[in-house]
């Protein structure tokens, strides 16, 4: 091998290695912070159809199916030997960064653990908890704010965030079938 060549080969690496070093700084792992209130938070992801109304933004004669996440106040004992959710799925972060126009740009958010854990029982301290239900704006998310639904779980209110299909960046559903959103179903209206 040639000077030339080892010197191009050895500059192209450290090239590379400053980028990936870069990346990593600009768009880094970070830790969600930590929920200050006396529970710990637990979270569930449920469907509901409702068998009243056809599904408009689908081509298909489907009725109209909602997923909900829930966080809610429970308890450290329920949580030992328990990993937290990860903020989003990959295939999560694929459907925002379209939406948004950013390719690549949030893959790293599927490296993210919440501070929330999946489907461990409520906190029995209370009888009752207050509720709050969330609806996020067009093309958003449903754990958009999962650092405020976590405080507020950790302080003793059950919240409820609602996705809404084909409107929703992506709607993730419990069996693991997920809906992205759909500008051309969503114009449709507008046509109509």
């Amino acid at each position: 091998m040639s000077k030339t060549t080892k010197r191009v080969m050895i500059s192209l690496l450290v090239v590379i290695l400053l980028l990936i070093i870069a990346i990593h700084l600009i768009l880094p792992v970070v830790d969600l912070p930590s929920p200050k209130g006396k529970y710990q938070v637990g979270t569930q992801l449920f469907s509901f159809t409702d068998n009243s109304r056809k599904e408009i933004y689908a081509n298909s004669n489907t009725q109209r199916m909602l997923p909900v996440q829930v966080w809610y106040p429970t308890e450290e004992k329920f949580c030992r030997n328990k990993e937290p959710e990860f903020y989003m799925e990959k295939e999560s972060c694929k459907n925002f960064e379209r939406v948004l126009g950013i390719p690549y740009l949030l893959r790293h958010l599927a490296s993210v653990k919440t501070n929330s854990y999946k489907e461990v029982p409520i906190s029995n301290q209370e009888h009752k908890y207050p509720v709050i239900v969330f609806s996020h704006g067009y093309t958003g998310l449903i754990g958009q704010n999962t650092v405020q639904m976590e405080t507020l779980a950790s302080n003793g209110y059950i919240v409820f965030s609602i996705a809404h299909t084909y409107e929703a960046a992506e709607s993730r559903f419990p069996d693991g079938v997920s809906i992205p959103f759909s500008e051309e179903q969503t114009n449709k209206l507008d046509d109509d």
